[in-house]
């Protein structure tokens, strides 16, 4: 049997990532990944079960790019450390705009939120989270379901990184400050 090679493996995961950028996720097949990384689909199978198990995986490289275990929040982490969080968020989309589609690309299709790791799978999320609650239990933060927050958040992200793929005419008018107050404006109390 021949060894699973690393980087072919990353060679699907990229490939599988292009398509889902161009074509979006239902359009994206192992017999199209197979023949952009010109391998066999049943040498694709050695890397990944089936379809969902490809899907599944390139979404948690793309999770684990934009919130890698180095950048968990402590648990006592304050609106302001919050608020750091979604800069370094920014910043990571201007980086990476590929992640940023591809994990919106996901989140756009309900079907798919039941397959995706849950928040507390990802230390991140999950320090995220309790931070949320507690500054929510301070009164700093809106009262409403953290992950309708976050994913408020996100959207924005989402948007603001679109808009500069995009390359719109008013992203001169619009700073990365601005994104982040439009940020604390949806989330903080007033």
């Amino acid at each position: 049997m021949k060894r699973k090679s690393e980087t072919l493996r990353q060679q699907i995961i990229e490939a599988t990532t292009d398509l889902i950028i161009t074509s979006g996720i239902a359009a994206t097949s192992t017999v199209k990944v197979a023949q952009l990384v010109k391998t066999s689909q049943s040498n694709l199978y050695k890397y990944f079960n089936n379809r969902q198990a490809l899907l599944l995986a390139v979404f948690e490289y793309h999770q684990q790019l934009l919130f890698p275990a180095e950048s968990e929040l402590p648990t006592a982490a304050t609106f302001d450390q919050l608020v750091s969080f979604c800069r370094q968020e920014i910043a990571f989309a201007d980086a990476n705009p590929r992640t940023i589609q591809v994990i919106a690309a996901f989140r756009a299709q309900p079907e798919l939120h039941a397959q995706l790791p849950a928040i507390a799978a990802n230390p991140v999320l999950q320090s995220l989270f309790v931070a949320l609650q507690r500054e929510q239990a301070a009164g700093v933060i809106k009262s409403l379901p953290g992950e309708f927050l976050a994913e408020g958040v996100f959207a924005i992200i989402v948007n603001y990184t679109t808009a500069k793929l995009a390359h719109e005419p008013y992203l001169n008018a619009l700073s990365q400050a601005d994104v982040l107050q439009l940020i604390e404006d949806l989330v903080r109390t007033h």
